[in-house]
C-alpha cells in the first residue's frame, strides 16, 4: 500500500518538474536565437557600410558562425531598413550564403500552401538572383491568387524596372494589404513611380497603389484624378478614391464625392464618420453628406477629449 502511494506521489512530483525544465529550454533556446539574430544583423549591417564590397571570403564567415535559418532572419530584417542601392549590396551577401537557394528548394518541396506562401513572402523581401527571378516567372501561372501576388512581389524586388508590368499582368483584384505591401517594395527597390499614369491606368489593381501612394505621401496635386476615380465604376475603387481625398484633406462639396458617399453601406458610412474626424473635418464642413442621426453621432465623437486633442 505504501509503495503504491508512493509512486503516485513521485508521479505527482515528476510532471510539474518536466513541465519546469521544458518551459526553461524553450526561454533558453528562445533567446539564444533572439540572441543569435541580433548577432548577425550586427555582422550583416557591418558588411553593408563598409567602403569595398565584402569578400566572398568574408561573408562565408557567416555561415560557419550563423544558421541558414538566422541568416535569412537577420537579411528579412536589415532588408526592410534599407533602400536603392543597399539592397544589392545585401543580394550579394544573400546569394554567396545561398539564402535564396534554400527558399527555392523550399518552395520546390511537397509543402502546404500555407507554407510556400510564407516562403514566398520571406523570397519577395530580399534582391532576387537570376534564378528566383525565373521560379518567380513560373508561379505566375499558378492559379492561388496569393501565391501569383508574392511571387510578383518577388519579380518586382529583383526587377523594380518592371514593377509597374508585372503588377498590371495580374488579373486577381489586390487586397489592401498587399496593396500596401506592393507599394512598400516597389519605393524600397527604387522603381520609377509616376502617381498619374497609375492614377489613369485602366487597371484597378494599379489605380489603388495609385491612391495609396498619394494618400500615403499627401500629393494634393492629384486631387483631380481622385475626383474622377470617386465616381469609378468600381466600388473597391470609388471607396479607396474617397478615403484618400479625405486624407489629403480635399474639397468634398464635390458632385463626385456626393455619388461616392451615397454609393456606402451604412457600416461604411459609420466608417467613413470616423475618417473625416481623423482628418480633422468639422460637422459644417461636411454636414450635407450625412444624415440627421449621423450628424447626431459627428458631433459626438468630434466633442470627444481625443478627437479635441488630435485636431489641436
Amino acid at each position: 500500500m505504501m509503495t503504491i502511494l508512493n509512486e503516485k506521489v513521485v508521479l505527482a512530483a515528476v510532471f510539474p518538474a518536466v513541465l519546469a525544465i521544458t518551459q526553461v529550454l524553450f526561454t533558453t533556446r528562445k533567446q539564444y536565437l533572439t540572441y543569435a539574430k541580433a548577432l548577425c544583423i550586427k555582422h550583416i549591417s557591418c558588411m553593408l557600410i563598409l567602403p569595398q564590397e565584402p569578400s566572398d571570403e568574408q561573408i562565408r564567415k557567416l555561415r560557419l558562425r550563423f544558421s541558414t535559418d538566422t541568416i535569412l532572419d537577420a537579411a528579412i530584417f536589415v532588408s526592410q531598413h534599407i533602400y536603392g542601392n543597399m539592397l544589392y549590396r545585401l543580394s550579394s551577401i544573400v546569394e554567396v550564403c545561398e539564402i535564396d537557394q534554400y527558399l527555392l528548394r523550399s518552395i520546390g518541396r511537397s509543402m502546404s500552401h500555407r507554407e510556400r506562401v510564407k516562403s514566398l513572402s520571406k523570397l519577395s523581401q530580399l534582391c532576387s538572383s537570376t534564378a528566383i527571378t525565373e521560379q518567380s516567372e513560373v508561379l505566375l501561372d499558378k492559379e492561388e491568387h496569393s501565391i501569383r501576388t508574392y511571387a510578383t512581389a518577388a519579380l518586382v524586388m529583383a526587377r523594380p524596372e518592371r514593377a509597374i508590368r508585372y503588377v498590371a499582368r495580374l488579373t486577381h483584384r489586390l487586397s489592401l494589404h498587399n496593396v500596401a505591401m506592393l507599394s512598400q517594395l516597389m519605393r524600397r527597390a527604387g522603381a520609377p513611380i509616376a502617381y498619374t499614369p497609375l492614377l489613369a491606368s485602366q487597371s484597378q489593381n494599379l489605380q489603388l497603389i495609385g491612391l495609396y501612394l498619394c494618400e500615403h505621401f499627401s500629393i494634393i496635386d492629384a486631387e483631380p484624378l481622385m475626383q474622377k476615380l470617386c465616381i469609378a465604376e468600381d466600388r473597391e475603387v470609388s471607396h479607396a478614391a474617397l478615403y484618400a481625398i479625405c486624407s489629403i484633406r480635399g474639397d468634398i462639396a464635390t458632385s463626385q464625392v456626393d455619388r461616392a458617399v451615397m454609393r456606402l453601406s451604412s457600416s461604411q458610412r459609420d466608417a467613413l464618420i470616423r475618417h473625416l474626424i481623423n482628418s480633422c473635418y468639422s460637422l459644417r464642413s461636411c454636414a450635407h453628406l450625412l444624415t440627421y442621426d449621423e450628424q447626431k453621432r459627428f458631433g459626438e465623437r468630434l466633442n470627444s477629449y481625443k478627437c479635441q486633442i488630435l485636431c489641436n
